[in-house]
């Protein structure tokens, strides 16, 4: 089973969060979509239509936060199988620990945004400490969001030292300020970059982008990035390249509508509650100047 390959599924669920971060989009947390109730089915249909091209399919939540939905746990105890936790979960980490105690089984790679204004740390801790005493242990990592208010940032960086301190996979989450609509970073300041590219054991050289601010001390400077290569998250160009995704990976809209990547290149593939999915054979020919979505980025291009 191990030779399998897999095909990883975004899904746009909802956007219900139990947090409401000033940073993040009103558009990812304003609970104005919710999921068709027939969601289940959905998920059932997708997941036999992938084994059929003798692939795992691998579904990859995300927020609003996913441990809201009630769906969810449900919904993956049908789709799983005997392929056990293929999936990967993105979370704010507040669901109790109960919920945690079925949805361990079902995901290998964990993510915890760690949102100071929101997030008790002995929850997180807890949480933390029972995923890694089941027996298949998943990959966790915890995220640390950061913004560049100084306050906001000395409180991030306590948390992230103090888990850091415990042996936790912890790292710093640094943030947009036109986030799903760009990669402009917030005007990080001098020393926050410096601390931050510490943190990745790399050193920060970046003056010529330095602008002094007046409302503040003349010692500390903005960084207005205008791109993420300094984070190594280039948008790489790969027209008329052959991409897999449709293959190795499929994104499905909170209408149903399927497509291989963000981008929808190639056209819809069908809609998961009409059951008329017709799923790619084989790679296609990218169209576009660049790849600017994260999750299109990982489908191979050769």
């Amino acid at each position: 089973m191990e030779d399998i390959e897999r095909t990883k599924v975004q899904w746009l669920w909802g956007n219900y969060c139990n947090y409401n971060c000033r940073y993040c989009p009103d558009h990812l947390h304003n609970n104005q979509f919710k999921p068709p109730p027939d969601i289940r089915n959905a998920m059932s249909y997708l997941a036999r239509m992938i084994r059929m091209e003798n692939r795992i399919p691998c579904f990859d939540f995300t927020g609003g936060e996913p441990s809201q939905l009630p769906f969810l746990l449900p919904g993956l105890r049908e789709v799983s199988g005997n392929y056990g936790m293929n999936n990967r979960l993105v979370t704010n980490g507040s669901a109790n620990l109960e919920w945690w105690e079925e949805a361990v089984y079902y995901f290998d790679q964990i993510e915890i945004s760690y949102h100071p204004r929101y997030a008790k740390m002995d929850h997180i801790i807890e949480v933390y400490n029972f995923l890694m005493s089941v027996e298949d242990t998943p990959a966790v990592d915890i995220m640390v969001h950061v913004t560049n208010k100084d306050s906001e940032w000395i409180q991030g960086v306590g948390i992230y030292e103090t888990l850091k301190a415990k042996g936790m996979p912890v790292h710093l989450k640094l943030l947009y300020s036109n986030f799903t609509r760009g990669n402009t970073h917030l005007p990080y300041k001098t020393y926050q970059w410096k601390y931050y590219m510490w943190t990745k054991g790399k050193e920060f050289e970046l003056e010529d982008t330095a602008h002094v601010d007046d409302a503040i001390e003349p010692a500390r400077y903005r960084h207005v990035i205008d791109s993420t290569d300094l984070l190594q998250e280039k948008q790489v160009a790969h027209k008329a390249k052959t991409c897999y995704a449709g293959l190795e990976q499929l994104v499905v809209w909170h209408n149903g509508d399927v497509y291989r990547g963000w981008c929808k290149a190639g056209g819809k593939l069908g809609n998961v509650f009409e059951q008329n999915l017709i799923l790619p054979t084989s790679p296609i020919e990218c169209p576009f100047d660049k790849c600017k979505n994260g999750f299109d980025r990982q489908a191979t291009k050769v």
